[in-house]
């Protein structure tokens, strides 16, 4: 009877050293997809953050893979021209990267972005988008 329950203990043990295998490498195939995926696709995270006590001083930060990449500051009431260099650093990436999708995500109904910003910056990603085949903007790529 013990020989039985120890069959069946080392049974019980290497199914889960098998399944536990399994599980680690379909993480480490879903690590290495993602990993290969960044160098197709360019997946953008726009932020535009302000400070309450500051409204006039306010920033818009691009990041990928979470890591911030560019940020522009936005000072005062006239950022036309803050703006238009955030549109020619998007739009200079998207020329140089015409071969790989281009996606671009703006963190919308957040608290922390105002309004005009957050306006502003759909504009110019919704522009982009409309001027270069290989843009997408992120909760809009389903309607294409």
């Amino acid at each position: 009877v013990d020989k039985d329950k120890l069959e069946t203990s080392i049974e019980a043990a290497a199914t889960a050293e098998a399944d536990a295998d399994a599980r680690a490498s379909a993480y480490s195939d879903m690590e290495d997809t993602q990993n290969n995926l960044q160098q197709y696709v360019w997946a953008a995270s726009i932020v535009a953050t302000y400070n309450e006590e500051e409204i006039t001083n306010r920033e818009i930060k691009v990041l990928v893979e979470g890591a911030e990449i560019e940020s522009f500051q936005l000072v005062g009431n006239d950022v036309s021209e803050s703006f238009l260099n955030f549109k020619n650093y998007l739009a200079d990436y998207i020329i140089h990267h015409q071969n790989q999708p281009v996606i671009l995500s703006l963190n919308e109904n957040d608290d922390r972005i105002l309004y005009r910003d957050e306006k502003e910056i759909k504009e110019i990603i919704e522009d982009l988008s409309a001027s270069y085949d290989n843009v997408y903007i992120k909760g809009t790529i389903a309607e294409v």
